[in-house]
């Protein structure tokens, strides 16, 4: 870990995407679900593409384990809610140190959300809200669509900007304009964008802004209702167990129905539905614009809020896009 991670990064939760357990199935119906149900509690040993893992389960618990891919015919991927809370609790630990981003550090940094879906408000100040200031971000909520362009054109000190999508607008279309272009000046100085979209047509402004940042739109419905595992973001139900934003976090519930990036354009896929379709993507930060991360299930942000991982991914999700490695490189422009 480089010196300026350190200032805002949890050594634990950095570390714990090369020390995950090994991944226990759980299911009980063969015929649907294509697994085998070990009676008797053994050593598993599973090599998968993100390497080998072994771990082994006392006694007194009883072992899950996958039958080879090739019997996995029909099946959707993804574990259901029950599958993972069998697992060990939510599948996740739960102390804060497996948070990425420590508590408290992020005080220097701001954050404007733009919701303008009406359900999220109701529940904000208690599940992404809370989670967020306990890192210490001072977060401007906004569901009005004209203060959220005011709010990004009068100030300069805004570090991620979330935009949270709807299925319509009351801006005419010269103020449609304006949010785009300020959208765009946002991200091209360099800061972060958090932009998330649900299933059909809950996407509008959205893409709004996908098409020319990265050559892409949100599209159609997808099945969700399943929980996704860490392993190969290209792989149905699975996550990258590599990337940052997922460090902390073994399974992480995937939303209710969702949508999906119509082409890959310029992003790179971190997740995949268990419907095979990419679920969370990225584009990467460079000289010319900042750090973008596409969610199409916003759904997970007030409907099973306490499943598997939401309050540390949406947190993981915004430390990343701070970007604070590139943000303390003397060559990028810094706040005024």
């Amino acid at each position: 870990m480089r010196p300026v991670q350190q200032n805002y990064y949890n050594t634990t939760s950095f570390d714990s995407r090369q020390q995950r357990p090994a991944k226990m199935a759980v299911a009980s119906k063969v015929a649907t679900e294509g697994y085998r149900v070990s009676s008797e509690p053994e050593m598993v040993q599973q090599t998968q593409s993100y390497g080998q893992q072994t771990q082994s389960y006392g006694q007194q618990t009883q072992s899950y384990v996958p039958q080879p891919q090739s019997n996995y015919s029909g099946k959707k991927s993804g574990y259901t809610e029950s599958e993972v809370n069998a697992l060990r609790g939510k599948g996740n630990e739960e102390r804060q140190e497996y948070d990425l981003g420590k508590d408290g550090a992020f005080s220097d940094f701001s954050i404007l959300v733009g919701c303008f879906y009406y359900e999220i408000p109701g529940s904000w100040n208690t599940n992404a809200g809370k989670a967020l200031t306990q890192k210490g971000f001072r977060v401007t909520f906004t569901t009005v669509e004209q203060e959220f362009i005011k709010h990004l054109l009068s100030q300069s000190s805004f570090d991620v900007v979330w935009i949270i999508s709807s299925n319509s607008t009351s801006l005419s279309l010269s103020e449609q304009q304006d949010f785009k272009a300020a959208v765009l000046n946002f991200h091209r100085s360099g800061r972060g964008l958090f932009i998330y979209g649900d299933n059909d047509p809950w996407y509008v402004h959205a893409n709004w802004i996908l098409p020319d940042i990265v050559g892409t739109k949100l599209v159609g419905n997808t099945p969700g209702h399943k929980v996704l595992s860490y392993g190969n973001g290209k792989v149905p139900g699975e996550f990258d167990s590599e990337n940052l934003i997922f460090s902390g976090i073994n399974y992480l519930f995937e939303g209710i129905t969702i949508c999906y990036p119509a082409e890959d354009g310029k992003l790179t896929h971190l997740a995949t539905s268990s419907d095979g379709k990419a679920c969370i993507s990225f584009l990467d930060s460079t000289p010319e614009h900042g750090r973008v991360l596409v969610d199409t299930g916003f759904t997970k942000l007030y409907l099973q809020w306490d499943g598997a991982g939401q309050a540390r991914y949406v947190v993981n999700a915004t430390v990343y896009l701070v970007d604070v490695e590139r943000r303390f490189d003397s060559k990028f422009p810094q706040k005024t």
